[in-house]
């Protein structure tokens, strides 16, 4: 099949064989045809060409193998001319890998025709290729290649770490990521189902996001009250406790949970307690011997009601 070309508006269009055209390694496979809509895609371009051309740029080492060209973007045009016998109309541009990248990724956002997801995992491949060949990789470098804000990139990415129900209706709908990281921080599957289907018949992330505030601040106050015994045991503690069974001995008190609780006491007044040793020791050498007495039997006093 030979190759020709002519030139439109000041750009040059060639026609070239399908067959010398390999895949882009940054083309989400997801537009996969049924084998009804092949028969129309085909049937269309049969009738009427193909009405946009595509992008491919040259590759170097495979040509023994066939192939001259990679292409950009244009891969179901390009398959439909393969099977049809057709030249493939594209114009050829020399770029990078993360070019390359870029605009395989622009191309099929602009059709809506990737998932969330594969447009996540294609802008991680342009990071990669990006640190790869020691062009700058960062989220803002990154955002700056493909016109977008570098919040647009990190959210896009975080799609890649949400729960798999999460990432499904992400993928689903176009435009609803922020809702739905927001809702992925959410652990109960059962809480977030509600909010999920929220998302799909339309909530905005204004109405998401105090729906999903009120879900975490519910499970805060289960997990810190989780330690906290249920009424069924406070009660039975209770009926315990009046039936006499509650009943001890202070020293067996002390050795169970009022000890904890003594103690927890005696650090709340450590400080009072060692004020008050600093203050009897300076008072001690200067006091007369029957003020001495007195406040050690006093001292004896209150150490035996503690016992």
């Amino acid at each position: 099949m030979s190759t020709q070309k002519y030139v439109a508006s000041a750009n040059e269009i060639h026609w070239l064989d399908p067959e010398t055209i390999e895949d882009s390694p940054f083309q989400p496979s997801t537009r996969v045809l049924t084998p009804e809509k092949q028969r129309e895609f085909d049937a269309s371009v049969e009738t009427h060409g193909v009405l946009q051309e595509g992008l491919v740029r040259p590759v170097k080492g495979k040509k023994h193998k066939g192939i001259e060209y990679q292409c950009v973007f244009g891969h179901l045009r390009r398959d439909a001319c393969r099977r049809l016998g057709q030249q493939f109309p594209a114009k050829i541009r020399p770029m990078s890998d993360t070019e390359a990248a870029l605009l395989t990724l622009a191309e099929n956002v602009d059709r809506e025709a990737v998932t969330a997801t594969q447009e996540a995992e294609t802008i991680a491949k342009i990071m990669q290729k990006a640190e790869e060949n020691g062009e700058p990789s960062s989220v803002r470098a990154i955002a700056r290649l493909m016109g977008k804000s570098p919040t647009y990139i990190s959210t896009s990415l975080a799609i890649l770490k949400v729960k798999p129900d999460v990432r499904a209706v992400a993928d689903a709908n176009p435009n609803v990521k922020s809702s739905c990281l927001e809702i992925d921080k959410i652990s109960d599957k059962d809480e977030r189902a509600p909010l999920l289907a929220a998302v799909e018949k339309g909530a905005s992330y204004r109405e998401i996001k105090p729906r999903v505030d009120a879900v975490l601040e519910k499970e805060k106050q289960q997990r810190s009250g989780s330690s906290a015994p249920d009424k069924q045991t406070q009660s039975r503690a209770v009926a315990h406790r009046q039936s006499g069974g509650g009943q001890m001995s202070r020293g067996r008190q002390m050795r169970g949970a009022s000890r904890s609780e003594a103690n927890q006491k005696v650090r709340a007044i450590g400080g009072e307690v060692v004020s008050a040793l600093v203050v009897l020791a300076q008072w001690w050498p200067y006091a007369a011997p029957a003020e001495k007495e007195k406040v050690t039997h006093e001292i004896e006093a209150q150490l035996k009601a503690l016992k």
